[in-house]
């Protein structure tokens, strides 16, 4: 039993390493300056570099949502809707019109957002939207080079996993010798795993995603730096960084709870940003936007707060 076992794990590691290897290279943050904002690219295409693979849909879109809101296209309202027997707190959306600055693709997610009631039903029930959107960024990303095409040696590995799955799982009901069924098995798992990647990141996608990785860091940095000094500018700073750093997941609903008791702690601050309203709380200080931030991400299926209510 342990000479088949240990032949399928052996089969199958060619398949596992080039996983490993075909995932591109992962360059590290540090490793990078942090670039000037203008030299970002867009959010849907860093988080399309994410693995290559338009996988973190959530964050992604919480990302978006939150720079909409921002830049003034839409306002985030948390408060109350009668969900079958009962009352529960949710987030909505009050859209604003369309200007002309938006790019197709910010047109697009406003469009979908004015098809949901809340931003749960955007972030739970709008994952198939969201794949096919950022569909269409990574083909964009392939072009530019930071994504590598690799579909038909993915194809190709899928096919011949099947079979050699396939043949050697029927070999062993048929009563083959078990150590050359088992490790035709593990190969064909090894090539099924490898099929997996099909569209790699490229040495300039990595320096890309690592030099938006570092920016984000160093803007945090900025802010933590800053609170207890002039808590005012850090609230300014956290506003203006914000969709960097949900994209990044710097700014989760935890780690926003746990900002808001700093900004508590400090005394007053800026006032809240315009574009959030509570209508369950209230928005009285910056450490209540930053609570009902954490409630809209949680919302949008970004991670979860850390406490209920205030």
């Amino acid at each position: 039993m342990i000479l088949p076992l240990l032949t399928f794990v052996l089969g199958a590691v060619p398949g596992v390493v080039a996983v490993y290897l075909g995932r591109g290279p992962r360059a590290s943050a540090d490793s990078f300056p942090a670039p000037v904002p203008s030299e970002m690219a867009s959010l849907p295409a860093v988080a399309t570099l994410r693995d290559g693979a338009v996988g973190h849909t959530r964050w992604a879109f919480a990302a978006l949502v939150v720079k909409l809101a921002r830049d003034g296209h839409c306002t985030l309202v948390r408060t109350r809707r009668r969900r079958w027997l009962r009352t529960r707190p949710v987030v909505a959306v009050d859209l604003h019109a369309d200007p002309p600055a938006l790019s197709p693709f910010e047109h697009t997610v406003l469009r979908q957002l004015g098809r949901h009631d809340t931003l749960d039903g955007f972030g739970f029930a709008g994952s198939t939207f969201r794949r096919r959107t950022l569909r269409d960024v990574r083909a964009d990303l392939v072009a530019l080079g930071w994504l590598a095409d690799q579909r038909r040696r993915s194809t190709a590995c899928l096919v011949a996993g099947g079979v050699l799955a396939g043949t050697s799982g029927a070999g062993l009901l048929a009563g083959l010798p078990p150590v050359g069924a088992a490790a035709g098995l593990g190969f064909g798992v090894g090539a099924l795993a490898a099929a997996l990647v099909r569209y790699p990141v490229t040495d300039d996608g990595a320096r890309v995603r690592a030099a938006h990785r570092a920016h984000a860091e160093k803007r945090r940095g900025h802010i933590e730096d800053t609170l207890p000094d002039d808590p005012e500018r850090a609230a300014t700073l956290l506003v203006t960084a914000l969709p960097s750093l949900v994209l990044e997941r710097l700014a989760t609903p935890s780690a926003l709870d746990v900002l808001a008791d700093r900004f508590d702690e400090t005394g007053p601050t800026a006032p809240p940003p315009g574009w959030l309203r509570d209508e369950i709380d209230g928005l009285n200080t910056f450490a209540d936007a930053c609570r009902t931030l954490a409630a809209v991400l949680a919302a949008l299926g970004a991670g979860r707060i850390r406490r209920l209510g205030r």
